[in-house]
């Protein structure tokens, strides 16, 4: 190809321009010879703004404000076998890397795998990172990190935007999750949304994470072997559901709802007479209310009546629900020897605990008088 000139040409995916990135191809090895060529203003969502999917090119050619995620004016696939200087470019944009040109072709990799919090929408609290088990019926977010020239990228921006790269899967199964729920529009970064729709255990408490394979130019294989998939449900903060009231093999794992609560593995009503927050795995007694350990079964809630006061309420069990000073069942006794307070507090009055210092030197004051008058006598 020679003496031509290509304007305003612009892909999806990658070369804006021209691409010979063959996505039925697992080995490329595309030596195409252009020579006094110009490619002003093309562009791809991806790779390469002008071209993508070359090792060679000519001379005499220019690029002119082409843009692309990396490799403003070409992504070769691999080192490319040219002398650039005979050729011309200017102002070409990459947005994340290689403004003209990258040298290697990129690297991929799973970065981490976050759980989706259905039921919080603030970005804040958007995402649970998971260190090892994936559960049934909740949604995952496989956040991907890109290598561009041996330099890591985990940093986007609204300019630099992959997105969900689920169009870009090979032969995805049934678990990987094509549309992007509108709480994750604003995110930038790669990823790949998956939920397990489609897992069979046979039997096995945990299986391994299915593979990606996922191309770009190229065709990358995913895996990681610290995560699995595990057959059953957390037991704080959730229970199984099952598909199929006949089956015990087919069931979802679904976090209690608000006024619910579960610590052994089925979701409980929290009663709004004890309780002000319930869900998950979280639960906020009212004050004067003291328990023992995590539970909101009536029987296991009892109501600080000697002096309701010492009880405080909170998220806690035993002491953590009493105020300060006071501890034991329903925080009926001080804390003698700071013991769980860090300072000694005595009993003072109807079933109140003050700092033991405090009181000496309350006592004193109360004595200064004394100790006074009996100097006056002494003296006269």
């Amino acid at each position: 190809m020679q003496s031509s000139n290509i304007i305003n040409g612009s892909s999806i995916n990658f070369g804006g321009c021209l691409n010979f990135i063959n996505t039925f191809s697992a080995n490329q090895n595309q030596d195409i010879k252009i020579y006094h060529t110009t490619f002003k203003q093309c562009r791809s969502n991806y790779l390469g703004g002008a071209i993508s999917g070359i090792s060679h090119i000519g001379l005499g050619n220019n690029f002119i404000e082409c843009s692309s995620q990396i490799g403003g004016a070409i992504y070769a696939i691999q080192e490319l076998k040219s002398d650039l200087d005979q050729n011309s470019f200017e102002q070409n944009k990459a947005y994340l890397a290689a403004n003209i040109v990258n040298k290697y072709p990129l690297k991929l990799k799973i970065l981490e795998i976050l759980e989706i919090n259905q039921m919080n929408s603030n970005d804040k609290n958007l995402f649970t990172q998971t260190n090892q088990y994936l559960y049934p019926g909740l949604t995952y977010i496989i956040r991907l990190s890109i290598e561009v020239d041996g330099e890591q990228y985990n940093e986007y921006t609204n300019n630099n935007n992959f997105g969900n790269l689920y169009n870009f899967l090979v032969s995805p199964s049934q678990n990987f999750i094509s549309q992007t729920p509108n709480q994750l529009y604003s995110i930038n970064f790669p990823f790949i949304l998956w939920s397990a729709k489609d897992i069979s255990f046979s039997d096995k408490q945990v299986i391994e994470l299915e593979a990606i394979q996922i191309y770009l130019a190229q065709l990358y294989t995913l895996k990681e072997n610290q995560y699995k998939i595990y057959n059953g449900c957390k037991e704080q903060g959730m229970e199984k559901v099952y598909l199929d009231k006949y089956s015990s093999t087919q069931f979802v794992c679904q976090y209690c709802e608000q006024m619910k609560v579960s610590y052994y593995g089925v979701c409980q009503q929290c009663q709004v007479e004890y309780f002000q927050q319930c869900y998950g795995n979280y639960s906020k007694l009212k004050s004067s209310y003291w328990r023992s350990m995590y539970s909101v079964e009536s029987k296991d809630i009892y109501y600080c009546s000697n002096n309701p006061s010492s009880c405080q309420g909170g998220s806690g069990i035993g002491n953590e629900l009493c105020y300060e000073g006071h501890v034991g069942a329903q925080c009926l006794n001080c804390d003698l020897y700071g013991a769980y307070w860090n300072e000694r507090f005595s009993n003072v009055g109807f079933f109140q605990c003050v700092k033991f210092l405090v009181l000496i030197l309350q006592s004193l004051k109360l004595l200064l008088p004394l100790f006074k008058l009996l100097n006056f006598s002494v003296q006269t």
